[in-house]
């Protein structure tokens, strides 16, 4: 607790107070817009969550020790997946850190069990969806694919993140629309670039893809889910008629940027760093997911040198 001759102690708080004052911060970026309301409320669910299970302990109590104890007992009697009670710990430490409350944030892993492996779609079986969907869903499909974005990305780009020029067309997220909180500018494919453009001309309100109900509002999570469930029993239909399987259930729109993740890593050996940025995720996160379980895959990164992936370098 010495530094230089001056003492940097630590103020002691409790849990529940961290939480309450994380979220007056949350409440504040949301009224200032910085924040959706859609991830308040989620993030606000789960500080209060937290507040129930950790109130009465000292923030600096909590390390690696504590949370795999507390795992062993306490969390493996609760009715409830791990995985967002370890990630919304480990952001009230972080701001606890931030604030000088705790002097250094302890590693919280997540105690669920491995996710399954990563579910990708062949080109042909895009094709395939692309022959059965509205026009609107293969508008979505194609960019998904080819531009690997996130579904709410998609569905929820607006005309003032899009520049359009001769050659190409870029769009560009901010801060605050980003899942990550990293704004980021990509080119899209030439495909989407079409799309974007033949959109462009047609529209009527800000919104890429805006809603049937109200061409201010874009298109909604219910209304795509209904379009590809809509486009899925065209297409079984068609396949029992010709003597086929039907496609199996659960099958779903987001696996179409792990398709595209897995054709920039592993086929077209494009550099970690280079797809990571573009994608706006985690070196790490995309070197574990796809590249990791397969020594020969790991080539992909061979130019990605001197990256860090946790405390190692690769």
């Amino acid at each position: 607790e010495w530094l230089g001759g001056r003492r940097h102690g630590t103020r002691r708080k409790r849990m529940g107070e961290i939480c309450e004052e994380l979220q007056e911060t949350l409440e504040r970026d949301f009224r200032n817009g910085d924040r959706r309301k859609r991830t308040f409320d989620h993030d606000r669910t789960y500080l209060s969550i937290l507040k129930e299970l950790f109130s009465d302990c000292f923030a600096d109590e909590i390390d690696e020790a504590f949370w795999n104890s507390w795992v062993r007992t306490e969390g493996r009697r609760l009715d409830r997946n791990l995985f967002d009670v370890s990630k919304y710990l480990s952001k009230v430490l972080t701001f606890a850190c931030s604030k000088k409350y705790i002097l250094r944030k302890p590693k919280i892993h997540n105690p669920d069990k491995p996710k399954k492996e990563v579910e990708t779609y062949s080109p042909g079986q895009i094709r395939e969806y692309l022959e059965h969907a509205d026009p609107v869903l293969r508008d979505l499909i194609i960019i998904g694919a080819e531009c690997g974005l996130r579904p709410k990305e998609n569905r929820e780009m607006r005309w003032d993140f899009v520049r359009i020029t001769k050659g190409a067309v870029f769009v560009s997220f901010p801060d605050w629309f980003e899942k990550r909180g990293q704004g980021r500018e990509i080119q899209v494919s030439e495909h989407a670039a079409e799309i974007l453009r033949r959109r462009f001309k047609g529209r009527t309100g800000p919104c890429v893809f805006p809603s049937p109900q109200d061409e201010h509002k874009p298109l909604s999570d219910v209304m795509l889910s209904r379009l590809w469930r809509r486009m899925l029993k065209r297409l079984n239909r068609e396949r029992i008629k010709d003597g086929r399987k039907p496609l199996p259930a659960g099958i779903k729109f987001h696996w179409l940027r792990h398709s595209f993740f897995t054709q920039a890593l592993t086929e077209a050996k494009q550099p970690l760093a280079t797809v990571a940025a573009y994608g706006g995720n985690s070196p790490k996160i995309l070197f574990d997911r796809y590249l990791a379980k397969d020594a020969a895959k790991t080539k992909a990164v061979a130019s990605a040198v001197q990256l860090r992936l946790g405390d190692e370098e690769e």
